[in-house]
């Protein structure tokens, strides 16, 4: 389960990194619940604390297939961040 959780973070992490850097390049923030946070936090602070508590969540789960689904929406959803840093050079 510790790689599952290592490969999480690792995917938090490059989320963050890549929507911020999205943000650079004029793009917004597309979860309601994420882009309620920026006025309050700015955007890194948003994004950095959506992030933790995605990390935090996935702490106590102990199913292989719902890490599994996890990292595949978390896999999915950096890809689409880079598909659109990508297209947007």
């Amino acid at each position: 389960m510790g790689q599952f959780k290592k490969a999480w973070v690792l995917l938090q992490l490059g989320d963050l990194l890549s929507t911020l850097y999205v943000f650079h390049l004029g793009g917004y923030e597309a979860n309601p619940l994420v882009a309620r946070l920026l006025p309050l936090l700015g955007p890194v602070g948003g994004i950095f604390a959506a992030k933790a508590v995605g990390c935090a969540l996935v702490i106590p789960i102990h199913s292989r297939k719902a890490l599994w689904g996890g990292l595949l929406i978390a896999g999915g959803i950096l890809a689409w961040n880079l598909l659109v840093i990508a297209v947007s050079r």
